[in-house]
């Protein structure tokens, strides 16, 4: 009788290739070069370069479903996810160029949506490695707009960074920022203790996170300053009532190899703060320092938003995707021989464009989302994903806050890191329902 032969290995789920599964890999990387693609055509902006974004987009979602499993989409939300993506890819394939532009944009905002819940359901690695992405990318952002204050790149001494418009480079660096400092505000770094190496990288962080804010300021985009403020005052609430939880629950404090004393504890607080409050003036400073004819002149902005509401008033269901600058022409009162291209105002927009119930759904998906992730960070007691919850939900609010003003949403690019933050905190709300079991 011949021996029995040696067990079979248990290994992840077959790849595409049928070794290890790398479609993750795959996606992640088409995610990626096509943001970079968009970011180099100045955010996406224009029907070409926002058709172009798209085909990318719809490349690497044609991967993804072949490569990729389809079974974690049978809960009903994601069904309508499904559903509602459905649509929009069939509008954009039925409608002409000119009404379809704006499917296309909305199009775009869902698929990086569905590719970024895919990707962090199959592994939470890869979601974090495309959050990865967004900081590393902004970063180098913030150094190119930097580079153009300091140099006058482009021929002024304004930081555009390669969007080319200054308010554009603002949200996106508010959320690159948000996700920075989500890791300062969050607690200790993963590793159980503060060593020497966690404190170099905490001040890594700072430094990326003031870089952000300084090239904010290069901006002189009152709302992104004004959301920077904001944000930064969100984050600062929300770890004011994380700290009450802590001092309030009788469980034990995390252990700890090298911790400080009160008094260092302290000193390190005191420090912090005159560090935030100094970065805050600064950028605050910016705009009005740079620019003060403008600091406080709202421009054309009120009479923009009184027609919209007029259209709106008239339109309640919408006058069609991307057909705002065409049908705001009648009710246009100021400027009337220049066009209106957005409202700036995405929530006025959104509901002129698609109808006020519409608006409404969107809008207040975008809110829960935003709730989830504050919710996740105030209950987690796992530091990694704490840390990224923080910065998550004040980069969710950081763009909601700055489509108040204008319409960030409409940018590809920024749309597109926007819903890779969404998809990727849906999903870890999703993963294991950790958010009741870890309470505090």
């Amino acid at each position: 009788m011949s021996p029995p032969g040696p067990a079979a290995p248990t290994t992840s789920r077959r790849g595409w290739r049928g070794g290890v599964d790398r479609a993750p890999h795959v996606v992640v990387a088409g995610l990626a070069a096509t943001w970079i693609a968009a970011l180099a055509v100045e955010g996406g902006l224009g029907t070409g370069p926002m058709y172009l974004v798209f085909l990318g987009l719809v490349a690497t979602a044609f991967f993804a479903a072949w490569a990729m499993p389809l079974s974690r989409f049978r809960p009903l939300p994601h069904l309508v996810l499904l559903a509602v993506g459905c649509y929009l890819l069939v509008e954009v394939a039925r409608q002409p160029v000119l009404t379809g532009s704006g499917f296309v944009h909305l199009a775009i905002g869902w698929l990086v949506l569905w590719l970024s819940f895919s990707v962090a359901s199959e592994s939470a690695r890869m979601g974090r490695a495309l959050l990865a992405v967004v900081v590393v990318v902004g970063l180098v952002e913030a150094a190119y707009g930097l580079l153009q204050v300091v140099f006058g790149i482009g021929g002024e001494r304004v930081a555009s960074g390669t969007l080319r418009v200054s308010s554009h480079l603002a949200a996106l660096l508010n959320m690159t920022s948000a996700l920075l400092l989500g890791l300062l505000l969050a607690g200790r770094w993963p590793s159980v203790g503060e060593t020497a190496a966690d404190r170099r990288r905490r001040l890594l962080v700072a430094g990326a996170c003031g870089a952000c804010w300084l090239a904010v300021a290069g901006t002189t985009s009152r709302g992104g300053v004004l959301t920077l403020v904001a944000t930064v005052l969100y984050l600062l609430a929300l770890r004011w009532a994380r700290r009450r939880r802590e001092s309030a629950s009788p469980s034990a404090p995390e252990p700890s190899r090298d911790r400080p004393t009160r008094a260092e504890e302290g000193a390190r607080r005191r420090w912090a703060r005159i560090a935030v409050v100094a970065g805050l003036l600064l950028t605050v400073a910016g705009p009005v320092v740079r620019a003060p004819s403008l600091a406080l002149d709202p421009g054309n902005r009120p009479a923009i938003y009184r027609d919209t509401v007029t259209l709106i008033a008239d339109n309640p269901m919408g006058v069609g995707p991307g057909m705002y600058r065409w049908a705001l022409r009648p009710y246009q009162s100021s400027l009337p021989n220049k066009r209106f291209r957005h409202a700036h105002n995405h929530y006025l927009e959104l509901a002129a464009e698609w109808g006020v119930p519409a608006a409404a759904l969107l809008t207040l998906f975008l809110i829960v989302r935003c709730a989830a992730s504050a919710r996740l960070y105030l209950r987690s007691r796992d530091p990694s994903r704490r840390a990224l919850a923080l910065g998550a939900s004040g980069a969710m609010l950081s763009l909601l806050l700055h489509g108040l003003v204008d319409f960030v949403f409409h940018v590809p690019a920024v749309l597109m890191a926007f819903a890779l933050i969404v998809a990727y905190w849906w999903c870890e709300a999703r993963r294991g329902n950790e958010i009741s079991s870890e309470a505090l």
